[in-house]
């Protein structure tokens, strides 16, 4: 039974700033992808705005050779959250213009 819970007890060694990294940075990344794709953007925005969080957050307690994940995803967050802002600003003015130009009515 000993031997099933091989788990390290030292929390020094557990790595939590290496898995807020890595998690920071896929969500950097899933942001980013997603920042382009119509209808999507707006569900990424949330993963892009943790990414941000995680990859500051994570900058702290990662260890070195993990602090780049960190850093990329912090990045690529606040990236993110620009061209996703962009991007919705992007829809309301061409939305407005179509309402104004009478291509399209709202009942």
């Amino acid at each position: 039974m000993s031997e099933v819970n091989n788990v390290n007890q030292n929390p020094e060694d557990q790595g939590n700033g290496g898995t807020l990294a890595l998690i920071a940075f896929i969500s950097g990344v899933v942001g980013l992808v997603g920042g382009f794709i119509p209808g999507v953007q707006y569900v990424t925005g949330i993963a892009a705005i943790a990414a941000i969080v995680l990859g500051a957050m994570s900058r702290k307690t990662a260890p070195a050779d993990k602090k780049w994940m960190a850093t990329t995803g912090l990045v690529l967050g606040i990236v993110a959250v620009v061209i996703t802002i962009a991007a919705v600003a992007c829809v309301l003015c061409i939305g407005a213009a179509l309402i104004n130009s009478g291509e399209l009515t709202i009942n």
